[in-house]
């Protein structure tokens, strides 16, 4: 009886900049259904040989669709990430829902705002709220590479503000969403029976201003004030590592060479993690991926790597020094084990 308590849960994520979306679900087996009109941003630059920059919709949506039998007791606990038509998967799935184009020339830092809203026939999120057996990391939403998770009372509406630097003809930055609930073992989750939720994000704000650069940063002993981060250098010619960013400072990537062919990974992108490691593996690295956690990769002077927090960092393999990037903090050490 316990296993049939466990019934059928649907949670939908849908991204959606400047326009309309409408969502439909019949509640048995959560058939969904969805339409999109989709408007992009564009920010233009006054001078004639200056880009456009465009936050562009990828019209995709984030779904998961439990069953009675996905939600059975286990010999352990199971996590379910939601995909792009709603097939629960075992593996960590990110989607790409929005990503930036340039037209034309220039280097650009941009801001983006999302606001996030919850509504549901039967809400899961207000029926959770009120279950006592809840607890942290059972249903986790993850919205450029920031976790919301369910346990957070009053957690909708959420407003996000993030930054985009970087931005370039040929580097596009992009936005992930990622979602999952867990079948914790031993805990009768029939609260949860027949609840339903539709999460709605809509880009209101998009940004863009024309920087100075790109410039090249490495360690330097003599910058203890500033992270040990050197005095930007307008080349990266001789150099196996470095950060890349404009003169003031906001820093987008790091980058290392792998032979004789730079590699670039930008903070909070864990949503690329598979191709970083199919790239560096055929420039000749050898790679470790832990689909939940992180990834390096290594050769015989260079290792580079990312987390699932959206640090990503490179430098010279056992020892020496090397640069992380992180959501929160830009830094070099002289000592480099991994990100």
């Amino acid at each position: 009886m316990d296993n049939k308590k466990k019934a059928i849960i649907s949670l939908i994520v849908v991204i959606l900049t400047l326009l309309v979306l409408v969502i439909g679900a019949s509640y048995a087996y959560f058939s969904v259904t969805s339409t999109n009109s989709f408007g992009s941003k564009t920010i233009s630059a006054s001078a004639p040989n200056i880009g456009s920059v465009q936050l562009i919709g990828d019209n995709s949506t984030v779904s998961l669709n439990l069953s009675a039998g996905d939600m059975m007791r286990k010999s352990g606990d199971v996590i379910y990430y939601g995909t792009a038509n709603g097939t629960p998967s075992s593996s960590e799935t990110i989607v790409k829902v929005a990503h930036t184009n340039v037209t034309g020339e220039g280097y650009f830092n941009c801001s983006y705002t999302l606001n996030v809203t919850a509504t549901g026939t039967n809400n899961l999120y207000t029926a959770f709220q009120g279950w006592s057996g809840k607890s942290t990391g059972q249903i986790v939403l993850q919205i450029a590479n920031k976790d919301y998770d369910f346990y957070t009372s009053n957690l909708f509406p959420i407003t996000i503000n993030e930054t985009l630097n970087g931005v370039t003809s040929a580097d596009s930055k992009s936005i992930g969403i990622s979602l999952y609930l867990s079948n914790k073992r031993g805990t009768d989750q029939s609260v949860l029976k027949s609840k339903d939720i539709t999460i709605t994000v809509t880009a209101t704000n998009f940004n863009c201003s024309l920087a100075d650069g790109p410039y090249y940063y490495v360690y330097d002993s003599t910058k203890s004030s500033n992270n040990y981060i050197s005095e930007p250098l307008s080349s990266s010619a001789g150099l196996d590592h470095y950060l890349v960013g404009d003169n003031a400072g906001n820093y987008a990537k790091v980058c290392g060479v792998f032979n004789g062919t730079e590699f670039c990974m930008s903070p909070g992108e864990w949503i690329n993690n598979e191709t970083y490691k199919s790239t560096l593996e055929s420039l000749g690295a050898s790679c470790y991926l832990n689909t939940q956690t992180f990834f390096y990769c290594r050769n015989s002077t260079v290792n580079c790597g990312a987390n699932k927090s959206g640090t990503v960092g490179c430098g010279y393999d056992d020892g020496g020094n090397g640069c992380n990037i992180s959501k929160n903090n830009t830094l070099c050490f002289d000592y480099w084990d991994g990100v």
